[in-house]
């Protein structure tokens, strides 16, 4: 069985836990991709299933099994979507489970998804500021993980690239060799000191 194929499977036996609407507007969808980590090849026993459609109306759906986003095709082909981080995902590392959309030629990553992105990890460290002393040694450290993620993927919207799948970012950080943590130099300085002050274990060599 092919990948694509495989794919199929998993998403027909996932689906039947859908609510009925929820059902009827994946069955409705004329495009459907799958990305993250099945389509990397790297999921585990606890991964969700995540599906991008092109379909009817807006629809944003999370559970343990499955996340799906259905999208109308006007909205797949406007300025917006093309230039953002997650289409940029999806047009390099997801999997059409039919034929190879057209919006998937035209995404570009655009200085949008750049500022948003920015934006996202300042409030995340000022959040940390003003809620450090209450978090647990767990929490700090998960809070340390999704910091550097986000600066890898910052890093990589800034040199105009789509961003791998979260576990090639581990792998990627994993494997730095005790190279350090270049993915810092892609925010300021006074930015780079209040994280290293949080997380110094978690970027240092």
């Amino acid at each position: 069985m092919d990948s694509t194929e495989w794919l199929k499977e998993i998403l027909k036996t996932r689906s039947e836990t859908l609510s009925p609407e929820i059902r009827r507007r994946l069955d409705a969808a004329h495009e459907i991709v799958i990305f993250g980590s099945f389509a990397a090849h790297l999921q585990h026993a606890e991964s969700d299933l995540d599906v991008f459609c092109v379909g009817e109306s807006r629809t944003h759906f999370k559970s343990p099994l499955i996340e799906l986003m259905i999208l109308p095709e006007h909205d797949v082909f406007s300025e917006i979507w093309l230039g953002s981080e997650l289409a940029n995902h999806i047009s390099n590392f997801g999997i059409p489970l039919g034929s190879h959309p057209d919006w998937f030629s035209l995404t570009r990553v655009g200085p949008l998804s750049v500022t948003r992105k920015e934006k996202r990890i300042s409030a995340y460290v000022r959040s940390l500021e003003r809620h450090w002393g209450l978090l647990s040694d767990q929490a700090k450290l998960h809070y340390g993980v999704k910091i550097r993620r986000e600066l890898q993927r910052l890093q990589f919207l800034q040199n105009g690239q789509a961003v791998p799948p979260t576990k090639l970012l581990d792998i990627a950080f994993a494997s730095r060799a005790g190279g350090g943590f270049d993915s810092l130099q892609c925010v300021s300085g006074p930015l780079q000191k209040k994280i290293l002050a949080f997380f110094p274990l978690s970027f240092m060599p």
